[in-house]
């Protein structure tokens, strides 16, 4: 059978656009199919004004034109106009997917044309591919020296990579989390050194008392590249409720590393 073409919506923050890359490149490798990107009407109305990041990184799927781009907005409002440019192109969302993903699988391989929409935050989507994915998740972006030379050090150390988010976003984890979330680390590996990511270093300072073995990252200027590339050097974690924390994570390539997590209730592994 003739594999079809297939658009998925890329929205959302950097951990978001990591996880929707991620299942389409499943979606391409499984179904041997034709995968194209939408990355415009993701961010029209971003309320925290993101963009589109996933080009930065040695993707293979490309960017689909703007015409088919246009299907997203005008298939609420303009659903003859949609039949009309579109011809009986489908829709799925990810509660259709997830219902049935075998039955969906086959609905996407009848179809010509698919269009996608959903944040896909589930591990199990891609675990088969997880060496392909890695690679094309590879930044592309030089790294600053001063990145090269904390990530140098982190190979002579336990580095612990410790994620805070407390600036953009709602949920905001209490300080005692992380608190055990050290001790935990401390009686389990032996002089660790915990590098610390975070939208708010200056209360970082102020909350975690420094003994020697804390490194608070402020040379990346809340550039979520440089950051996530530079947490994923680390051999272990101890993560915010965040898509973002869970990629830096699960790009290390430490095959023992301690990953400390609350409940993420919107993310499967």
């Amino acid at each position: 059978m003739q594999p079809n073409r297939i658009i998925i919506r890329v929205r959302g923050g950097l951990g978001n656009q990591l996880f929707i890359y991620a299942f389409a490149r499943y979606i391409s490798l499984n179904l041997n199919s034709s995968v194209l990107l939408e990355t415009r009407t993701g961010f029209i109305r971003d309320r925290y004004r993101r963009k589109y990041l996933l080009n930065k990184f040695n993707i293979q799927l490309k960017a689909c034109s703007w015409i088919f781009s246009l299907y997203y907005p005008l298939r609420h409002r303009f659903a003859a106009i949609t039949k009309l440019i579109y011809g009986n192109a489908i829709y799925m969302d990810e509660i259709e997917y997830n219902t049935d993903r075998e039955l969906a699988l086959l609905k996407i391989m009848k179809s010509k044309k698919t269009y996608m929409d959903g944040y896909w935050q589930d591990s199990t989507y891609f675990g088969d591919y997880e060496d392909i994915i890695k690679k094309d998740l590879s930044l592309k972006i030089n790294v600053k020296s001063q990145n090269q030379k904390m990530a140098n050090d982190m190979i002579h150390c336990n580095c612990v990579a410790i994620h805070l988010r407390r600036v953009k976003y709602n949920t905001i984890l209490e300080l005692d989390y992380y608190l055990k979330a050290v001790n935990q680390i401390k009686a389990q590996i032996e002089d660790p050194v915990f590098y610390v990511f975070s939208d708010d270093i200056k209360w970082c300072r102020q909350n975690f008392i420094n003994d020697g073995s804390f490194i608070f990252v402020d040379n990346n200027c809340n550039n979520e590249l440089l950051d996530i590339w530079l947490m994923s050097q680390c051999k272990h974690f101890i993560i915010a409720n965040s898509t973002f924390s869970w990629w830096g994570a699960w790009l290390s390539k430490n095959p023992e590393k301690i990953i400390i997590k609350p409940g993420m209730k919107n993310i499967k592994e």
